[in-house]
């Protein structure tokens, strides 16, 4: 292919030029002596072109003038003088100068009017009026001649000054802008513990660390009504460990996409253009990380449905989210185009990913359905975490003392308050006296209630240990089977020493 360097002919002398000079003149001194030559005669077009143009301006406005005097003479009437009418319209003229330091027009034309009226003063004063508008006539085609000379005389500097390329010269060829109208964004959702342990992070200084206890769940087959009881179960972290974070408050309870990222799932999988352009208006959507992880729990619930090719599609859209954010904005462009090419490798890497992660989803949805189904048919399971009531030592009880009402003394009446603030069920326990009616209570309520209720149970004096006192004169007296343990094996070890046989405390009641 011929390429063709003709435009270069325009460039300006420049240091890297190929010319020669004599043998005594320095080439560098050569070039800043023509570089300045070049400048100077560039400024003085400049300045020759400014001054044309303002001397076109000035000389088509003098003829305008010109023209409308001629005009008013020849309308003139029999009885009016040719002077008067010239007075008349000098006095309409502007007496300010079109530009500082410049003749005003009323004195232009009063100078051409002396010079004319010498000229027509030997006509008779009848003819007067027709020889001065002829005169008029003759300076005005002279400013015409003198207008067009300038013209030309502009367009060929303008010529010149344009036959070589210069810098000012240079133009935008041309010139696209465009402003995308971008939505209000959604707020971003925090990030939500999902798949790895909570990690310790830096805290700042001056800044408390919340401490967060995560607990282990006992029963991950509970029946939706012992899930109720106990919702404070962890069931996505079956670890026994104090890990700290910085507010364990604003940890979510579930996670799940914005209503942009949902919309973003709807797309239908393939159709990259149209995911491309949601993107470009969404941009906020890849900002936050838990919209690939929302659209893959609802994928699992689709598939736990029965609607695998929702599922499919949301972990599709999903794992697009994940790899453009990767990526980063400058990426997306060029990750959507190989996606559109079926046989690019990155297309069907990532075709491969979704496979992938749609088996592993499908997976675990058939095993949630599986235990679904032998939770239906009433199948064995280990009961949930609860709070019970037990004496701890051997040979002591737990006894409930409930505040009387209406008692004199302070103290009493501030535990009575806090009997009569537990739910109606606990305090009719609490009145029975009974352990086993009490746990069944605290059976019923959530973890933390329940250590709650006992907490307030010790404050109030309603909880006592004491020492068990076993009473052998009973016809249907039975030692305790732990009492029975402790006394042989007292009898054991007296027969081993040969000492005395020892009496039972029980076996010495009358």
């Amino acid at each position: 292919m011929v390429m063709d360097y003709s435009k270069w002919d325009k460039l300006e002398l420049s240091d890297d030029s190929d010319i020669e000079v004599h043998p005594n003149i320095d080439k560098k001194s050569f070039i800043k002596w023509k570089q300045r030559d070049i400048h100077e005669k560039r400024e003085q077009r400049k300045q020759q072109i400014a001054l044309y143009r303002s001397e076109v301006t000035m000389n088509s406005a003098l003829k305008g003038h010109i023209e409308s005097l001629m005009h008013a003479l020849k309308e003139q009437s029999s009885k009016e003088a040719p002077a008067t009418i010239v007075a008349q319209y000098m006095q309409s003229l502007p007496s300010e100068p079109p530009s500082p330091g410049a003749t005003s027009y009323r004195e232009m034309l009063e100078n051409l009017l002396k010079q004319l009226d010498v000229e027509v003063a030997p006509i008779r004063e009848q003819d007067r009026a027709s020889a001065l508008s002829h005169k008029l006539s003759m300076h005005r085609d002279k400013l015409l001649g003198i207008v067009s000379k300038r013209e030309g005389e502009i367009r060929k500097l303008e010529e010149e000054d344009k036959h070589k390329i210069t810098s000012e010269g240079l133009r935008d060829g041309f010139n696209y802008s465009s402003v995308t109208k971008v939505e209000p964004e959604a707020p971003i959702k925090e990030s939500f513990l999902k798949k790895h342990p909570v990690k310790q992070k830096p805290v700042e200084k001056g800044k408390e660390k919340a401490k967060l206890q995560a607990i282990e769940t006992l029963n991950p087959h509970a029946t939706p009504a012992d899930i109720a009881r106990d919702q404070d179960v962890s069931a996505g972290y079956e670890a026994d460990s104090d890990v700290e974070v910085e507010d364990a408050e604003d940890l979510p309870d579930h996670i799940e996409p914005s209503a942009v990222g949902r919309e973003f799932g709807q797309i239908a999988t393939g159709d990259y253009d149209a995911s491309l352009k949601f993107i470009g208006k969404h941009s906020n959507i890849l900002r936050d990380e838990t919209e690939t992880d929302g659209l893959l729990i609802d994928a699992y619930y689709a598939e736990i449905k029965g609607k695998s090719v929702l599922a499919k599609q949301y972990i599709h859209q999903g794992l697009l989210l994940q790899y453009c954010r990767q990526l980063g904005r400058d990426g997306v462009g060029l990750f959507f185009s190989r996606m559109k090419d079926k046989q690019h490798r990155a297309s069907k890497l990532f075709l491969d990913d979704v496979e992938q992660t749609y088996g592993r989803i499908k997976v675990r949805a058939q095993e949630a359905i599986e235990e679904d189904a032998k939770l239906a048919q009433g199948g064995d399971h280990e009961p949930g975490v609860q709070i019970q009531l037990h004496a701890v030592d051997p040979g002591t009880q737990i006894t409930i003392q409930v505040p009387p009402a209406n008692h004199p003394d302070a103290d009493i009446q501030a535990c009575r308050a806090i009997f009569e603030s537990f739910p109606p069920n606990l305090q009719k326990a609490l009145e029975s006296g009974k352990l086993a009616d009490i746990n069944k209570v605290l059976g019923t309520m959530q973890v933390e209630e329940a250590e709650q209720v006992v907490e307030l149970l010790g404050e109030g004096g309603m909880l006592a240990i004491e020492e068990e006192i076993l009473d052998a004169t009973k016809p249907d007296f039975k030692m305790p089977e732990r009492i029975a343990n402790t006394q042989a094996g007292a009898d054991a070890e007296s027969s081993k020493t040969g000492g005395d046989t020892g009496v039972s405390a029980v076996d010495d009641v009358d």
